[in-house]
């Protein structure tokens, strides 16, 4: 039964070390020591970078679309070194999103710079994906941020170094640096 166990154990590992070395390829930048799970769905990976030491958990989503409809982005995801994104997080960008270095999320976590339409036009008879896609502006995260479980980081918002994001939060406006912020949408509940 050990032996048993050590082979497939072996065998596993051999697998996860086998899809690195081709998925790290696809990347426009892959860091030394990255490590990337299972992936979801993986668009435009040229338009990736990846910095040295970062973590993507099991079935996230990394998605630099380039067109949509007709139209056509040219979307930049940045993911500074040491940043640990947890399992099912969502990066959706068709401008840009720069995530800083050792930054941690939860699960479940979406960032997107993008929406389906806009809010004004309730009354559309389009369905939502044929939509033009819209954006207020790109991502920033600062260093050593702290994003919560199923928390939503929507285009064109800074969070500022330091700062925390409570889970289950939505983020629709900038955080200033050290600051706590939680709820729907997030506000500043403590700031240093």
């Amino acid at each position: 039964m050990k032996i048993l166990i050590k082979t497939y154990s072996r065998l596993k590992s051999l697998r996860s070390e086998l899809y690195l070395k081709w998925i790290s390829r696809q990347f426009g930048h892959f860091g030394e020591g990255s490590k990337v799970q299972k992936i979801s769905n993986l668009s435009n990976p040229q338009c990736i970078s990846i910095g040295s030491g970062v973590y993507i958990g099991y079935y996230s989503v990394l998605d630099a679309i380039m067109n949509h409809q007709g139209q056509r982005f040219s979307p930049d995801i940045t993911i500074g070194d040491n940043t640990k994104l947890g399992d099912y997080c969502h990066l959706g960008s068709i401008d840009y999103i720069h995530i800083g270095k050792d930054v941690l999320t939860g699960r479940y976590v979406l960032i997107s710079d993008h929406s389906h339409g806009s809010s004004n036009d309730l009354t559309s008879t389009v369905p939502p994906f044929n939509r033009p896609l819209v954006s207020k502006g790109g991502i920033t995260i600062g260093d050593r941020v702290w994003i919560g479980d199923k928390a939503t980081i929507l285009s064109g918002v800074t969070i500022g170094e330091g700062s925390i994001i409570g889970a289950n939060s939505v983020v629709t406006k900038d955080i200033p640096p050290h600051s706590v912020a939680a709820g729907v949408p997030a506000k500043i509940i403590r700031q240093q």
